[in-house]
């Protein structure tokens, strides 16, 4: 049976062999045609594949290395967090320095103060007694000892207050320095 007749049509024998084989020869055509198509599709198909596996590679190449950045990041973090740690910790002993420092001036002075009242206590006592030239030069001695333990007193005041002002400002300025730099680190990370 021809093709006419599979689609339900009624045709005369020769009409239906012209058909059929027209029918065939059209039929064969689209077939060609939709090999055709098929195979450019399917070729399509296998490129978009080529290209999503690429795409695919390539993502995970790229988040491989945010990976490999974050990781660096905390490193630094890490690093950066030790070495704030590191500065509180020289702060301290600094800080710890300095009170010593301080412990041994004002030990100091209270020696030079006591030796100055024993001067004052001497130079009073001279005062009463018989021979004035001991006493002047005695007084002589004091007042040269109160200036020289006045001079003194503001020399070690200026220079413990100088020394800690630095000290503040250096650790001020590396405390700065740090945050900004934890700042810059956070806001990339974020």
């Amino acid at each position: 049976m021809g093709l006419g007749s599979d689609l339900g049509i009624v045709q005369s024998p020769i009409a239906a062999t012209e058909s059929s084989s027209s029918g065939q020869e059209e039929f064969i055509k689209k077939e060609a045609e939709w090999d055709r198509e098929m195979m450019k599709a399917t070729k399509e198909i296998e490129e978009l594949k080529a290209n999503l596996m690429a795409k695919e590679t390539e993502i995970k190449i790229k988040m491989k290395k945010k990976e490999i950045e974050i990781e660096g990041m905390k490193d630094d973090n890490r690093l950066m967090e030790f070495e704030i740690k590191m500065m509180e910790v020289d702060m301290e002993d600094e800080a710890l320095a300095l009170q010593e420092e301080n412990s041994k001036l004002k030990a100091e002075l209270r020696r030079l103060e006591v030796l100055l009242d024993q001067w004052r206590k001497a130079a009073e006592a001279a005062e009463v007694a018989e021979f004035q030239m001991k006493d002047e030069a005695l007084a002589l001695q004091v007042g040269r000892l109160e200036e020289q333990l006045d001079q003194w007193r503001k020399v070690q005041a200026e220079a413990v207050e100088v020394q800690m002002k630095d000290e503040v400002l250096t650790l001020r300025g590396k405390n700065s320095e740090l945050e900004a730099e934890l700042g810059r680190l956070q806001e990339e990370l974020d």
